[in-house]
């Protein structure tokens, strides 16, 4: 499976218009494309931001004309409302662990690379370790973990209930012992996570 990132940075005041926009024109027309097969997208508020992914059977499915055009239009639609250029990146899809009927309502976006090679070990990792942890933490609703091998970076965005259990996770310290699991694996060892990022969940579907 296959996945696109685009995040959008829009004008104060425009970021409802624009999961509106979302819901009512782009979700119910990408439903339709061949290969289509979910999407989530992450909304932060304060900072103005919408965070739209959606995931692809396959590659083929992913970059078919249909979608590009139709992305193509939307972006003409509403680029008034933005401000600054969409940011686009394709993943693929390593592990897709949200359940139909997920209650998740946040999410937590986590960003690292790799070193050369550790790729597929990041991978077993995160499914054999980290996965069956998380699990076990209340709140939880499932994990997202997409990967590009050309660069080795890795998206780990975990869905939760709430906020509330989403930050406790994080500070009971158990998540910080699950990371440091994965260290040796990364680019910067001291600095597993380069990024990490907070949102409420708009759509999912």
């Amino acid at each position: 499976m296959h996945a696109r990132v685009i995040t959008a940075l829009l004008e104060p005041g425009k970021l409802d218009e624009g999961i509106q926009l979302f819901r009512q024109v782009l979700l119910p027309t990408t439903r339709q494309h061949e290969g289509f097969h979910s999407t989530l997208v992450l909304t932060d508020p304060l900072g103005n931001k919408g965070v739209a992914i959606t995931l692809w059977e396959t590659e083929a499915h992913l970059k078919a004309p249909e979608p590009l055009t139709f992305r193509q239009h939307i972006t003409a639609q509403f680029e008034h409302n933005l401000s600054r250029k969409l940011d686009i990146a394709d993943y693929e899809v390593a592990l897709e662990e949200i359940p139909q009927g997920s209650r998740a309502r946040y999410a937590r976006v986590m960003i690292g690379h790799t070193q050369a090679g550790q790729l597929d070990e990041a991978v077993r990792l995160v499914g054999e370790v980290f996965v069956p942890a998380f699990k076990k933490q209340k709140g939880f609703q499932g994990l997202l973990f997409l990967v590009d091998p050309k660069t080795n970076k890795c998206l780990s965005i975990s869905v939760w209930e709430t906020e509330a259990e989403m930050k406790g996770h994080e500070s009971s310290g158990q998540h910080g012992e699950q990371l440091a699991k994965g260290a040796h694996l990364m680019v910067e060892p001291h600095q597993i996570v380069e990024q990490r990022q907070y949102y409420e969940v708009a759509v999912l579907a």
